[in-house]
């Protein structure tokens, strides 16, 4: 079976990191044929491309340098497609799902992995344009031949509330790349990149307003120092907001934006994540691979993710008294013992093995 894997680009971001887990599961299975073929120019010096070619990923890219060449992009996908006599194009995202449907017509079945809402999409947009693009959405996904929601309670609300139905196949994790530090080596880390020896506590990912950080800040700016600090790592539309809600504090440290998030998740101990809406967050997946405790707003993504398990500390959607009070709780926790529980939730769970397999049997359902 040959297939291939669509993005728009290899700039840093959730999709990309699926994109890369997924296909370094079908080089380890191997029993899919799979590159990755990139639409747009990846001239930014914190692209990806590289991450591919170090797991023998064969990488095409296309190298369009406009966003709005969807034709042109479409034609060169469909050349492609002919010339290699492809399967399968498997793709996720809003404009490349777009060219997909476009260039595979009559030439092969298109997979399109849904990972936001219709409202997460139509937020990376000028609010002037949210409403149209929040309609292209659904009009999109309606007609994707084969659509796979990231979790299942994205699966859930597509069904409920857009009447779409999908499949379902978790996200995953690579759990060779993101791997725990204990005892000195994490010591070591955390005087490398200049932060206290002392119990910390990641945020990590975009600071936007559906993230609710103010909220942690809050949280934590109302229980005693003593606790540990707070690393604020990412970097977005309310990151000036954030910034002037936590001066005078010491113990919340702002990052900014980094090419290694990998340092900044093992040098920590305790994920904290008060999103109002997700897919299936990485940041959270990424942080129980490397074995940080997580502590989660109660919505239905983060709840499937520690279901069943024995580190399932959720305090009620955008509570400040919740979150604090689990905060407080962290004093009394063998962190020891959770953060093993969260690595082997990792591993049992979100492998890229596993993501694989499930994205193999669906595309040889629909092949046959």
């Amino acid at each position: 079976m040959k297939a291939l894997y669509v993005v728009s680009h290899a700039v840093p971001s959730g999709p990309i990191n699926q994109a890369l887990n997924i296909l370094m599961g079908m080089k380890l299975n191997n029993s899919v044929s799979d590159c990755l073929v990139t639409i747009n120019s990846n001239n930014r010096k914190d692209n990806w491309i590289n991450r591919f070619y170090e797991k023998g990923i064969r990488v095409i890219q296309l190298d369009i340098k406009s966003r709005f060449c969807l034709f042109k992009a479409a034609r060169l996908l469909r050349r492609i497609i002919i010339s290699e006599k492809i399967d399968i194009v498997h793709c996720s995202g809003f404009r490349v799902s777009i060219i997909c449907m476009l260039a595979s017509k009559g030439h092969c079945s298109v997979v399109s992995t849904i990972r936001s809402e219709p409202d997460a999409v139509s937020e990376l947009f000028p609010v002037v344009f949210r409403t149209l693009i929040r309609k292209i959405w659904i009009y999109t996904i309606e007609r994707i031949p084969i659509r796979v929601a990231c979790s299942k309670a994205m699966q859930r609300s597509y069904s409920q509330d857009y009447n779409i139905n999908m499949e379902c196949v978790q996200n995953g994790v690579d759990t060779d790349y993101f791997i725990p530090l204990t005892g000195e080596n994490k010591s070591a880390l955390r005087k490398k990149i200049g932060i206290k020896d002392v119990r910390t506590f990641l945020v990590l990912g975009l600071l936007l307003p559906r993230k609710n950080n103010a909220l942690i800040i809050d949280a934590f700016k109302s229980i005693d120092n003593s606790v540990g600090q707070l690393l604020i790592v990412g970097g977005g539309a309310e990151e000036a907001l954030l910034k002037k809600k936590a001066q005078n504090n010491p113990n919340i440290v702002f990052i900014g934006q980094t090419n290694n998030p990998l340092e900044y998740i093992q040098a920590s101990d305790i994920l904290i994540s008060a999103s109002l809406s997700e897919g299936l967050p990485n940041t959270v997946l990424e942080g129980l691979s490397c074995g940080l405790i997580p502590i989660l707003s109660d919505i239905e993504p983060h709840r499937e993710l520690v279901e069943e398990s024995k580190i399932s500390h959720l305090f009620i959607r955008n509570s400040v008294e919740s979150l604090t009070t689990l905060l407080k709780e962290t004093s009394k926790w063998d962190c020891v013992e959770q953060s093993r529980c969260a690595r082997e939730l990792a591993l049992s769970r979100y492998g890229v093995r596993a993501l694989a397999y499930h994205y193999e049997k669906i595309y040889e359902k629909h092949l046959r």
